[in-house]
């Protein structure tokens, strides 16, 4: 049976009205240099294109040779991106 007296979810008072609870905030404010800690951890740059250098080199590749052009509208986009995956899909 599960616990009813226990409220479910993020204990949101308690961290955003501790004085509700009779304590105090004992957050710290931190300071993180972010890309020192990226590279310290050897976090990569995202890629340029959103996605791997071997897919937009594809992509750009089945574009040229099909003469599809950068998508203007949300439609246009859903359109190159179906004609891209079924184009990626044969080889």
């Amino acid at each position: 049976m599960a616990n009813v007296d226990r409220a479910a979810g993020k204990p949101d008072v308690l961290f955003y009205q501790p004085e509700v609870y009779g304590t105090v905030d004992y957050g710290l404010p931190v300071h993180i240099d972010l890309d020192r800690l990226a590279a310290a951890v050897g976090a990569k740059a995202p890629p340029e294109h959103g996605c791997c250098d071997e897919f937009a080199e594809a992509a750009l590749t089945i574009m040229v040779n099909r003469g599809y052009n950068l998508p203007r509208s949300y439609e246009d986009g859903l359109r190159l991106f179906a004609n891209l995956t079924d184009n990626l899909a044969r080889y």
